[in-house]
């Protein structure tokens, strides 16, 4: 059986990070995205995050360590970036590089160790695209 199409699929590729943020800043990133306001290792200005891994325990490994400055309740907030989307993203003691999303997530998939990731900085807002069940 073959099946024909009248008009060319596009498939997006995108590759899925998660940001950690407070509780408070929840409905406010809901209503308008993630606003880029953490300032980058080498200057700048971005959100930091970390690529979502098959671990689930890697992926929100930062959760324990924002504990020491953030009392309260912590939430993850989940945003695709295009694959060719330019990110910074760096390990502890190494200056962090410049790097497309989809090769930053495979930079990290590939690392003996990932918690020693410093993460990933995607150097623009976010705006706000919908919400998905997962």
């Amino acid at each position: 059986m073959t099946i024909t199409t009248r008009r060319p699929v596009t498939i997006l590729a995108m590759a899925e990070f998660v940001h950690i943020t407070v509780a408070q800043s929840a409905r406010r990133i809901e209503r308008s995205g993630i606003g880029a306001r953490s300032h980058g290792w080498a200057g700048g200005r971005g959100v930091y995050c970390m690529p979502v891994l098959p671990s689930f325990t890697l992926t929100y490994q930062w959760v324990r360590e924002l504990r020491r400055w953030h009392s309260g309740v912590l939430v993850g907030v989940h945003l695709r970036l295009p694959d060719d989307e330019p990110v910074t993203v760096g390990r502890y003691g190494a200056p962090p590089r410049e790097a497309a999303a989809a090769r930053a997530v495979a930079a990290v998939r590939e690392l003996d160790d990932p918690a020693r990731l410093r993460g990933v900085r995607a150097p623009r807002d976010h705006e706000r695209r919908g919400t998905t069940d997962p």
